[in-house]
């Protein structure tokens, strides 16, 4: 082939069109810009650059008129027959009428399209069709001639060389996309795993504490629980009698002495209220540090949840007397799937949640008189996943306690009313012992969602157990 009969503008074009190509790192904008530019080369009314799918048919990558306008529905505009020819025998296919060539006007897409002048220019990367540059006039035959062919073909050189490099920068783009994505993955199961660890850790450091003090710390609390509750029952002994002798008394003493007893019954059961709740948190913290398993098992789901939300609203009623009737929305899916969990646990991580909830709602009626608790349950399954999701407009969480809500003894309770072990608990059966994720979002004073994710399929045969009650 003779390059000398280029025009210094061809070449020139050439030149421009090959340190553009240089450029492209992505096959589409480099076939687009192609489709563009053999306008400049030949006198074409449309060009088409076809390239080989993944499946090996040519697929239409670029079409466009000479006024750089796509074309509409390109695969009805272009003649297999003339594309076959060119890509079958690896060479350039020149057509100056083709309805009058004695083999093509027997294609029906010629007829058809009308097609008169046509050239193809096949693409071709080491031995084999990777693609063709199709160009045509239907107006008037003979509008290509072989000196056309010089410069397109110099033209489809360069871009089989700028495909190939596109291609295997796209390759490359998607192996270290992959790589990332991979890297991010892993990145981030490392930082779940560091923090199940750390959690664990402090747990473990939790339990060598609580193990060393508990037995020390129950000997004297018993014995207080023991006599306040004694003397709970002397109090009333005296008061009795007193009623005896009530009588014999002047009205000053009687009135003292009734005050006195009055005030030495509330003491004694302050006491006694006080020493059941420390004994409770010892068990609390004890069953929090305690490595028992328990079986996992397919359960509902939404049964779990429907039974954890009547308990802990009946349990709420009857400690909050003047708690608001709570408008209890579910929107449980129908035909969610079965899960391998540890009911039982799951039930009280479901509790503390609900029971925090049922707080949070009672705590903001407190200082709003016309408020009104709203409670929102839902469920929902998809990737062999279950999201369960509690909402309420309570009083929400303070922004200080975000990044410490799991930890141990972090409440958002008014004191005496938690021990900051329910959320430490729930994360701990949530994350640990089912390999699930717990995240919350929540706005003072407007709302607190809390989103559970499980999988449907146990990581294990037996999972972690502890049960507590913030």
């Amino acid at each position: 082939m003779n390059t000398t009969k280029l025009t210094a503008s061809e070449l020139l074009l050439i030149l421009d069109v090959t340190r553009h190509l240089a450029e492209q790192r992505m096959v589409q904008p480099l076939v687009e810009y192609i489709a563009t530019k053999v306008f400049e080369i030949v006198p074409a009314e449309r060009c088409m650059i076809v390239l080989q799918g993944a499946d090996g048919a040519p697929q239409i990558a670029a079409a466009r008129g000479r006024s750089g306008a796509p074309i509409e529905r390109p695969e009805a505009q272009i003649s297999r027959s003339i594309l076959e020819r060119a890509r079958a025998n690896l060479s350039p296919v020149l057509v100056n009428d083709a309805l009058e060539d004695d083999v093509l006007r027997m294609s029906q897409s010629v007829r058809s399209l009308g097609l008169r002048s046509v050239m193809c220019i096949p693409l071709v990367a080491r031995g084999q069709a990777i693609g063709a540059i199709y160009v045509e006039n239907r107006q008037a035959s003979s509008q290509f001639r072989e000196d056309n062919l010089i410069p397109l073909i110099l033209l489809a050189t360069q871009v089989e060389i700028a495909i190939e490099n596109a291609r295997a920068y796209e390759s490359l783009e998607s192996k270290v996309a992959e790589r990332t994505r991979e890297l991010s993955a892993a990145i981030e199961h490392l930082r779940t795993t560091q923090s199940q660890l750390a959690h664990s850790e402090r747990m473990a450091a939790l339990g060598n504490l609580v193990a060393g003090v508990a037995h020390e710390l129950r000997n004297p609390l018993n014995f207080v629980n023991n006599l306040a509750q004694l003397s709970i029952g002397l109090v009333a002994d005296l008061a009795a009698w007193a009623a005896r002798v009530d009588p014999a008394l002047p009205p000053a003493e009687r009135e003292a002495l009734s005050e006195l007893l009055s005030y030495l019954s509330r003491n004694c059961q302050e006491i006694y209220g006080s020493g059941q709740r420390a004994d409770s948190i010892i068990s609390m913290m004890l069953l929090h540090t305690r490595g028992d398993r328990g079986q996992a098992e397919r359960a509902d789901i939404n049964a779990l949840v429907r039974r954890a939300l009547s308990l802990t609203y009946h349990s709420l009623r009857a400690r909050k007397p003047d708690a608001r009737p709570i408008a209890i929305e579910e929107r449980l899916q129908p035909d969610l799937p079965l899960a391998e969990v540890v009911p039982e646990r799951l039930s009280q991580a479901l509790i503390n949640l609900f029971d925090n909830a049922g707080y949070a709602l009672w705590e903001r009626q407190q200082y709003e008189p016309d408020f009104e608790p709203r409670l929102r349950v839902s469920t929902a399954a998809a990737d062999r996943q279950i999201e369960i999701r509690i909402w309420d407009n309570g009083s929400g969480i303070a922004p200080q306690l975000h990044g410490t809500l799991f930890e141990p003894f972090v409440t958002t309770k008014l004191p005496g009313e938690g021990t900051g072990l329910g959320l430490s608990l729930t994360y701990d059966i949530i994350v640990n012992g089912h390999a699930g994720s717990i995240q919350f979002d929540s706005q003072p004073n407007r709302f607190t969602e809390f989103t559970i994710t499980l999988p449907t399929r146990a990581p294990s045969a037996t999972a972690h157990s502890a049960t507590a009650s913030d």
